[in-house]
């Protein structure tokens, strides 16, 4: 890392990544850690085989080998990118919570059908 900068942006992406990489489950940090943490491993083979591809590609284009902090970068940036998607697709897709009056009621997804399968 040659500068502040460097350091500030790498910090700051690591933020971003540990927050949509968050599932947050209501009144249970247990869970919340636990989904988390099998999110993340269910997630990594993708982003890892993402950036092997990328800085494989780069090296030989460039003819050279990326510094360490620059294939983090890239590393960071594509596990956003998958964990934001990965992360719609979570939130859409789980029972919804009303919490009215202090008392808390599941209310049931209703299932949509996919019209491509039969």
């Amino acid at each position: 890392m040659k500068s502040l900068k460097d350091r500030i942006t790498l910090i700051l992406l690591l933020g971003v990544y540990a927050m949509v990489g968050l599932r947050y489950v209501p009144n249970n940090l247990g869970r919340t850690v636990t989904e988390t943490l099998l999110n993340l491993a269910n997630v990594a083979p993708l982003t890892i085989g993402g950036t092997i591809l990328i800085v494989s590609f780069m090296q030989r284009t460039l003819s050279g080998k990326l510094p360490w902090d620059r294939i983090a970068r890239i590393f960071l940036t594509l596990a956003i990118m998958t964990e934001f998607f990965f992360g719609l697709h979570d939130y859409l897709n789980k029972k919804q919570v009303v919490v009215t009056d202090g008392n808390t009621q599941q209310v049931e997804k209703v299932e949509k059908k996919d019209p491509l399968s039969d």
